[in-house]
């Protein structure tokens, strides 16, 4: 029989979910999943457990690490979807009740615009980004009802243009933290700004040996064409003021200050 996870990384997109992916997978304690996302606990729930399964190692090569290699391996897999996901934190507590859980959150006005620039280097977006944002909570926000109401409904739509609505991030997190209160919650900006410190903090909550790899690559970023001239500073003012009181939700509910708002 295949494994399942021992610990999931689940969001936030664009929040550095793929650079602790590549450190997390070369970890020598570590077996990660060929595929970065599963998606199983959004868009591929229908598919059930032993398609999920079908991701992960057999047990009996961790059976034989253990016995030949003194040393357990674990297994993971890196979905930033699941984060935002209305119904994705009681599906893997059903399957994973013991799983440990990581998510990353970013700076929400820097996601948002990051979100929309990979959505138009993907061809899925036509629009400018203050076309994009002023329509959302009309035509994108109410999809989070309809994504919790009925199990079938393809999220597709609003996982792709979700641009503000992902950046509610203590809405979110108590979905998860219901269910894994030990969950760690790590800032994206501190991440990357002293990366080998983060990622020991990391290693130790996963319960993995100390390690390091040769090198801290980003795997995250993706350089901006030539003619973009970045987020507008009257924008960003209009998102601060946006965003200003779901980031003291959060705060308030994990007890930090990440500073967004300064």
């Amino acid at each position: 029989m295949r494994a399942l996870p021992d610990f999931m990384v689940i969001g936030t997109q664009r929040g550095g979910t793929s650079s602790l992916y590549k450190y997390l997978g070369r970890h020598p304690g570590v077996v990660p999943t060929l595929r970065k996302e599963t998606e199983y606990f959004t868009r591929a729930y229908g598919e059930g457990e032993r398609w999920y399964r079908g991701h992960f190692p057999l047990e009996m090569r961790r059976s034989v690490s253990r016995v030949v290699a003194r040393r357990s391996l674990q297994t993971f897999e890196a979905t930033p979807d699941y984060l935002v996901h209305p119904l994705a934190a009681q599906r893997a507590a059903a399957l994973l009740p013991d799983a440990r859980i990581v998510a990353m959150l970013r700076n929400p006005i820097d996601r948002a615009f990051s979100h929309y620039k990979h959505m138009v280097r993907l061809e899925f977006e036509k629009r400018s980004f203050e076309q994009a944002v002023a329509r959302e909570p009309e035509d994108i926000t109410p999809l989070l009802q309809l994504m919790a109401s009925d199990p079938r409904y393809d999220a597709t739509h609003f996982l792709r243009y979700s641009y503000l609505t992902r950046g509610h991030y203590a809405e979110q997190l108590r979905r998860w933290l219901d269910h894994y209160p030990e969950m760690l919650i790590v800032q994206s900006e501190e991440f990357y700004a002293d990366t080998p410190r983060a990622f020991g903090q990391i290693l130790e909550h996963l319960d993995l040996e100390p390690w390091q790899p040769t090198e801290f690559t980003n795997y995250s970023y993706v350089s901006a064409p030539p003619s973009d001239s970045g987020l507008p500073e009257h924008v960003r003012a209009e998102l601060a003021d946006y965003f200003r009181p779901y980031n003291d939700e959060l705060y308030q509910l994990i007890d930090r200050d990440f500073g967004w708002d300064k």
